[in-house]
């Protein structure tokens, strides 16, 4: 298991990615003043370049809830700027500094060929295996429709197949509850 450490902004940004589902831009772009109340206000997005620009769809500006866990970790992380993933020096992280980090470190994590955005992935997969309801998945990643949060991100396990089947296993043994007619 990856040990991801808060007090690192790029590691910060993958914490977010994999707890809220955001994407690197929208991880870069947050702002304290967006994480109140118990969750995340997503507003906009952080080009390469470091321009701001609004979310990717009207769908992507949204409000996630934060886990327990996961306000936990914010609240320890250390507060440089007024930028989520702000660094010692009050500047924002951009998604090309973070994707360079991670192309030199994803191999030391055991994650050879990984992009950031499978960290969105695997929350989005992880929501499905929990069996979280489509139309929640769709609202919490900001897609404009359910359809994409479930073709395009979520993966299944090969393992998924069998334990459907071990399921069908148990619901044909269970007697079916008739109604009576009144």
């Amino acid at each position: 298991e990856m040990m991801l450490d808060p007090s690192d902004n790029r590691e910060l940004a993958v914490i977010l990615m994999l707890n809220a589902g955001l994407r690197i831009g929208e991880a870069c772009a947050l702002k304290w003043e967006d994480v109140e109340n118990g969750r995340i206000d997503v507003h906009g997005t952080m080009h390469s370049d470091g321009k701001l620009a609004p979310t990717k769809t009207p769908a992507g500006k949204r409000a996630i809830p934060i886990s327990g866990s996961l306000q936990a970790t914010l609240d320890s992380a250390p507060r440089h700027s007024e930028w989520v993933c702000g660094n010692k020096l009050g500047k924002p992280l951009t998604p090309h500094a973070a994707d360079l980090w991670w192309m030199r470190k994803r191999e030391k994590c055991g994650m050879p060929g990984w992009t950031l955005h499978q960290f969105r992935h695997q929350f989005a997969t992880n929501l499905a295996a929990s069996n979280v309801h489509p139309k929640v998945m769709q609202k919490l990643l900001g897609h404009t429709t359910p359809v994409l949060s479930l073709q395009v991100y979520t993966h299944v396990h090969a393992d998924q197949g069998a334990e459907a089947i071990n399921l069908m296993d148990g619901l044909k043994q269970a007697k079916p509850a008739l109604k009576e007619a009144v």
